[in-house]
This record gives C-alpha cells, sequence and structure tokens, in this order.
C-alpha cells in the first residue's frame, strides 16, 4: 500500500513513517513544507521525500493509495491571536488535499477540542471534519487528545507547548513551571486531560490505514482524565526530583475537561502517564547533554 503522510517529519509524522517502515509492505511518501530535526529520520524511511507545497506535491498525485494527513497548526493561543492562519493552514489546506491531489481514501488528525470548540484551532479543525465527512469515500478521523511521550531518534518540532514537556523542560532546566490558572470548576482547580502515549497513538493510524472507519470521529485516548496538577505531580514521582511551580493567568480558549467519553476501538492503552513522563523527561535532559 502507498501511503502519502503530511506532516510526516512533525513529532507525530515522524514515528508514523518510522513505524511503517519497521512493519515493512509500505511504500512511504512523506510530505512537509518545512524543515526540521526529523528530516533525516523521515529521508531514510521513505520513497519519496517532498517539501515543496506548490510545486513537488504534484509529484504523489495518483500515487498514493491514502492519505494520512497530520499537517497543520496546533497552537491554542497563537489561534486566538492569528485565526486567519489557521483556517488557512488547517481548513484550506485540507480542502485542497481533497480537491487538487484527489485523495478519496483518508486518516485525518483532528483534536478533542472539537468537542468544545472554544479555540479558531478547535474550529478549523471541525471544519475539516466536515468537508471530509462530505467529499471523502472512505476515511477515519481521529481526535487526539494529548499526545505525549517520545521515541529515541526522534524530536519535537514545534516550541513546547504540551504541558508534560513544559513540566520537563523545567525540571531539566531547574525553571519554575507555570500553571494556566487554578480555578477551573474541577478537582483541585486546573484543567484535567486525557493522556496517549505517541506509540499508541500510531499503533490505531497503522489500523486506521489498512481499515478506514467512516464514522463521525475516533477518540483516541484512554477515559481517564488526569488534572494539571496530577500531571505535575506524576512528573516529580517518575523522575524522583522536586519541581518549582507558580500560578498564572488562564490560556484563552482552554476548556476545564475534555476526556475520553468512549474509546476507539482502534486504540489499545499499553503505556502509562508514568511511561510518558519518563521519556519525555529523558529527551530534554539527552537534548541538554549534547
Amino acid at each position: 500500500m502507498r501511503v502519502v503522510i503530511t506532516g510526516a517529519n512533525g513529532y507525530i509524522g515522524s514515528h508514523v513513517v518510522a513505524r511503517l517502515a519497521e512493519l515493512g509492505g509500505y511504500g512511504i511518501m512523506s510530505v512537509s513544507t518545512t524543515s526540521t530535526r526529523n528530516d533525516d529520520l523521515v529521508k531514510k524511511h521513505s520513497d519519496l521525500f517532498i517539501k515543496n507545497y506548490n510545486g513537488g506535491y504534484n509529484r504523489f498525485v495518483g500515487k498514493g493509495d491514502i492519505l494520512v494527513h497530520l499537517g497543520g497548526y496546533i497552537s491554542v493561543e497563537e489561534s486566538m491571536r492569528d485565526p486567519m492562519k489557521y483556517y488557512k493552514g488547517n481548513t484550506h489546506a485540507t480542502i485542497d488535499y481533497i480537491d487538487k491531489y484527489k485523495f478519496d481514501n483518508m486518516v485525518f488528525a483532528s483534536t478533542a477540542a472539537c468537542f468544545d470548540p472554544v479555540s479558531h484551532y478547535a474550529k478549523s479543525k471541525l471544519a475539516c471534519e466536515e468537508v471530509i465527512k462530505g467529499c471523502v469515500d472512505n476515511y477515519t478521523i481521529f481526535r487526539f487528545f494529548n499526545v505525549a511521550g517520545i521515541n529515541p531518534g526522534h524530536f519535537y518540532v514545534n516550541p513546547t507547548t504540551h504541558i508534560i514537556s513544559k513540566i520537563a523542560e523545567c525540571a531539566v532546566n531547574k525553571e519554575t513551571f507555570t500553571f494556566n490558572g487554578n480555578d477551573f470548576d474541577t478537582c483541585d482547580g486546573t484543567c484535567v486531560r486525557d493522556y496517549v502515549d505517541i506509540n499508541d497513538l500510531v499503533e490505531s493510524i497503522v489500523l486506521a490505514i489498512n481499515k478506514p472507519a467512516n464514522t463521525d470521529y475516533e477518540c483516541l485516548g484512554t477515559g481517564n482524565g488526569f488534572s494539571n496538577m496530577a500531571v505535575f505531580k506524576t512528573m516529580e514521582f517518575a523522575i524522583q526530583k522536586h519541581i518549582d511551580y507558580d500560578i498564572g493567568p488562564r490560556r484563552p480558549g482552554d476548556p476545564p475537561k475534555l476526556v475520553v467519553e468512549e474509546r476507539s476501538d482502534y486504540f489499545t492503552q499499553t503505556r502509562s502517564l508514568e511511561d510518558m513522563c519518563k521519556s519525555t523527561y529523558g529527551y530534554f535532559k539527552n537534548l541538554k547533554n549534547q
């Protein structure tokens, strides 16, 4: 099977490329609009690696059996400052892939934020979902919850926005971690989220490549919510270190709670929140020592 992967040199994309190469039997066509530290790994495992949206993408028209669309912008905060960037880079780009490049089989990386679309990030992804359901023959729409953990040889790409990464980075650099609000209507006043290890998420994507769901969406989460404070305490326990913290203001667009209510049949949990904390801390520790 020939698989076209957008955002292939990103955090999630590089793990998908590596896993498909490990499994064998896939023609891997990797696509990106930017360069990242994952480029060498992705090139090694890809039959074709394209980084030119305006012209080079024509090289895979009619050659891919399925599109795994992982590319796009992901910052809630940035989307509130620059909504047009998100509607162009997420919604319009998805329409382009379907219309211009004629994919009728698709796996799409959406977000749990679509359950309560407060931010323009969430709204741009929700619009993508509707386009896919209306215009693509066979598809799986995955609403990702908080993806964490990282394998050796891979790199995070965007500035650190994920709470587990932020806490790990603070621990390594002996800095103070700042909570974004502690007055939410939750067990301890901090936001509650569902966390998924990158390896478990990738296995779900592999399943969907071979068997589309054709449902409204599939939830990739555990069904167990952890407050931000609980995540912070789990990190301290996992690495056996004290980390300083303080309380800052809420982020615009942050809902109090996002947890899977009905877990997808595509998802099997094999790794814990503690595992995610350990691998993330190890990544930042190794990065600092390089």
